[in-house]
C-alpha cells in the first residue's frame, strides 16, 4: 500500500519592504513605524488518489446495434473492474454518445453546375461509453488499467492523480513560510539595529496541487505479459504568507 510522504528539502523565497518611506526607525504622523515581510515555503507530497477512464467504441450498420454491441461490452469491462476491487461508488459514467459515420470521399459533382453528386453517405453509427473509475491504492492502478483492456476496453481515456488529504502538506507548507518571512524580519530588523514588537498584521495564501493528468492514449485492447507501470510523480503544496511586525 503506497503511503503519503513529506520531502524535507522545500524551496523558500521572501521579499521585504518598509511600510514608512523613510526608514523602519521613524513613524509619519500618528502612524507607528513596522516591518512587513513576506515569505513562502513548499512541500512535496505524494498523491492518494487516481483516476482512470476507461471508454468502449463500438460500430455497427445502425444505432441501434451500436449501443447494444456497445452495452453488452461495457457490462464486461464494469464486472472486471468490480472483481478488481472497486467498489460500486468509486465508478461512474463521464460519457456516453452514439453518433453517424460519414464516407468523407468526395463524390462526384454533378454535369454542368459542379456541385456535389450527393450528401456525404452514412456508413454507420458509432457508440462510445466512458467510465471513470477512482483507485485509492495507488499500487493497484495498473492492476486496473490490465482488467478494463483484458475484459474489453479498446480505449484508455485517460489518467490523473491527485492529492486529496492535503493538510498535512499544507499546514507543513505554511509553517515554512511563516519561518521565513519571521527570519527576514529578525535579519531586516538587527541591520537597521532596532528590535521587532508584536505582529500587527498576517495574511495567507496556501496554493493546493492541480490534478495530474498522464496523456490520453488509444489502447488494444489485449494484456501485457507484464502489468502495466505506473509511478506517479509527487505534487507540490506551497504557502505564501505576509507578515507585519510593530517595531519597538
Amino acid at each position: 500500500m503506497r503511503t503519503q510522504s513529506l520531502t524535507t528539502a522545500f524551496l523558500v523565497t521572501a521579499s521585504i519592504l518598509l511600510a514608512t518611506p523613510l526608514s523602519a526607525q521613524t513613524a509619519l504622523g500618528d502612524q507607528p513605524a513596522t516591518i512587513r515581510v513576506s515569505g513562502s515555503g513548499q512541500v512535496q507530497a505524494a498523491p492518494d488518489v487516481a483516476h482512470v477512464s476507461f471508454a468502449v467504441e463500438t460500430f455497427a450498420q445502425t444505432a441501434r446495434e451500436a449501443g447494444e454491441r456497445n452495452a453488452r461490452q461495457m457490462n464486461e469491462v464494469l464486472a472486471a473492474l468490480r472483481q478488481a476491487g472497486a467498489a460500486e461508488a468509486d465508478i461512474e459514467t463521464s460519457g456516453y454518445g452514439v453518433h453517424p459515420v460519414y464516407d468523407h470521399r468526395q463524390p462526384e459533382p454533378r454535369p454542368r453546375t459542379g456541385e456535389p453528386a450527393e450528401d456525404p453517405r452514412i456508413t454507420g453509427y458509432r457508440a462510445v461509453n466512458q467510465v471513470s473509475v477512482e483507485i485509492r491504492d495507488l499500487d493497484a492502478v495498473g492492476r486496473f488499467i490490465d482488467a478494463g483492456l483484458a475484459a474489453g476496453a479498446n480505449r484508455l481515456a485517460g489518467v490523473s492523480f491527485e492529492l486529496r488529504d492535503d493538510q498535512e502538506a499544507r499546514d507543513e507548507a505554511l509553517r515554512r513560510a511563516v519561518a521565513r518571512a519571521r527570519s527576514s524580519a529578525e535579519t531586516l530588523a538587527d541591520a537597521l539595529g532596532v528590535q521587532l514588537g508584536p505582529v500587527r498584521l498576517a495574511t495567507t495564501q496556501v496554493e493546493t496541487p492541480g490534478i495530474f493528468h498522464a496523456r490520453a492514449m488509444r489502447m488494444e485492447a489485449t494484456m501485457a505479459d507484464a502489468p502495466t507501470p505506473i509511478s506517479p510523480a509527487d505534487q507540490t503544496v506551497g504557502a505564501t504568507v505576509e507578515l507585519e511586525f510593530a517595531i519597538r
